[in-house]
């Protein structure tokens, strides 16, 4: 009987033992699951963080993209870009012979907003986010544009 109680005893204390041991393992689930759940937190930051860059970026690339230019397209030998305007069947025109031709015969100048507006009457497209900021900023860089005052610009004379 002795043996009986001592193995009984024995298994009470083990089953305590265990019943420890299962409290241990699920205070320690709990401090992992825990864990798990601010790692996902961490980890949606770095995914919007990843997102604002991704959408810089792309911005970025248009900014590049619709920028003005008025040097010629690399290898064209007429020296031309199809990139700042073209003529609704593609026909190539560059930005400095299209804003010229619309000056033309008018010495009181134009104002940038009617001569985009002249430019997109004769099936003219411009690309970029601001065609009227593209387009004045060009013409303040030609150098055979005259700027009489803001906004307003002429061919110059020779």
């Amino acid at each position: 009987m002795l043996s009986l109680t001592a193995n009984k005893r024995q298994f009470s204390e083990t089953t305590l033992g265990l019943g420890e041991c299962l409290r241990d393992v699920e205070v320690e689930l709990q401090k992992a699951e825990e864990r798990v759940r601010a790692l996902k937190e961490v980890q949606g930051h770095f995914q919007q963080a990843l997102e604002a860059m991704e959408r810089l970026s792309r911005d970025h690339q248009l900014d590049e993209v619709n920028t003005v230019s008025d040097s010629p397209e690399p290898g064209d030998p007429n020296g031309r870009s199809t990139d700042d305007f073209t003529t609704g069947d593609n026909a190539p025109l560059t930005l400095k012979q299209a804003i010229h031709d619309v000056l033309r015969g008018r010495p009181n100048g134009m104002h940038g907003t009617d001569i985009l507006d002249q430019l997109l009457a004769r099936g003219l497209k411009m690309r970029g986010r601001d065609p009227k900021i593209n387009l004045c900023n060009y013409m303040a860089k030609d150098p055979d544009l005259e700027r009489m005052s803001k906004g307003i610009y002429r061919l110059r004379k020779h």
